[in-house]
């Protein structure tokens, strides 16, 4: 479902953008509005899809072990990951870093689901 989200977003967008740009925005900074918004779909597209597993642990599994093994080492690597972007590609950087915490994000739920799926 996020996918197909993602798509019918990604389609519209370029319409909608121009339709309320329309005097205040030039090209350029429309296509750095699409550049942007194309980044973004893609990483809540990965983030969307981790929903259900997501969902699932949050069930099964103490709320702590959560915290402490998925969401805190996930905050610690995607301040290291903006940082970076920012730092070599600056505010244009820190778009494309959105699909690397999502990533992130999946091998982080995924390890923990691993190590937790008899519980």
């Amino acid at each position: 479902m996020c996918v197909i989200q993602a798509g019918v977003l990604y389609l519209v967008a370029p319409t909608v953008i121009k339709l309320l740009g329309h005097g205040r925005w030039d090209e350029l900074q429309r296509a750095k509005l699409m550049y942007w918004l194309e980044w973004i779909i893609a990483g809540s597209t990965v983030f969307g899809s981790a929903f259900l597993i997501n969902w699932w642990l949050t069930l099964r599994a103490s709320a702590r072990a959560l915290l402490l093994r998925v969401y805190l080492p996930l905050l610690i690597i995607s301040l290291g990951i903006y940082g970076i972007s920012a730092q070599f590609k600056g505010p244009d950087g820190t778009a494309p870093a959105n699909l690397a915490v999502a990533g992130v994000y999946i091998a982080l739920l995924l390890f923990f689901f691993w190590r937790h799926r008899d519980a």
